[in-house]
């Protein structure tokens, strides 16, 4: 009686990991971009989401809504609020409350409001800006912005309305 042997050979094993490991090469640095380019996006759906919502609340309510800095800082967080107070004061107390940024992340506002004021997005009943009424671009970008790092730009014009652009660090 004859008996087939059945299974894998040593070499059919060793060459099966050897492609394996050739495709997971290849793949892990495009599981990273995914990852960074996720990460990037969140932080900037939240922004993008509190802006809108103090904008919304503008309109509402016939009264300016601030979206404000957390310790005159963006990176450290930020709060929706019916004052100009710092985030977290009882009174009023705030529509929206925001964590720090991701740490591998850094946010850079141009044509923020000059010290002494704190750092803060300010729309009125209209839902336009209020102080500064010109258009601002607020950037997020990985820390470390290496040339093609993806990196997105939220721009708001005076009348109130909020876009996002894709760009690559230089």
């Amino acid at each position: 009686m004859q008996t087939s042997a059945r299974g894998f050979t040593l070499i059919e094993m060793m060459i099966t990991v050897a492609v394996m490991s050739i495709i997971l090469a290849m793949a892990v640095p495009s599981f990273r971009e995914a990852i960074e380019n996720a990460r990037l996006s969140t932080q900037v759906n939240e922004l993008v989401t509190a802006l809108n919502a103090a904008r919304a609340e503008a309109i509402r309510t016939g009264r300016p809504i601030w979206l404000i800095a957390k310790e005159d800082d963006f990176n450290k967080g930020w709060c929706v609020r019916a004052s100009d107070d710092d985030c977290g004061t009882a009174s009023p107390p705030d529509l929206l409350d925001h964590p720090a940024l991701d740490a591998r992340l850094k946010l850079a506002d141009t044509n923020a409001p000059p010290p002494p004021q704190k750092p803060h997005i300010a729309f009125n009943r209209l839902g336009a800006l209020v102080t500064p009424a010109d258009a601002r671009t607020i950037e997020i970008a990985p820390k470390i912005c290496e040339s093609d790092s993806p990196k997105r730009l939220i721009g708001i014009n005076a009348i109130g309305r909020v876009s996002v652009s894709r760009d690559h660090c230089s």
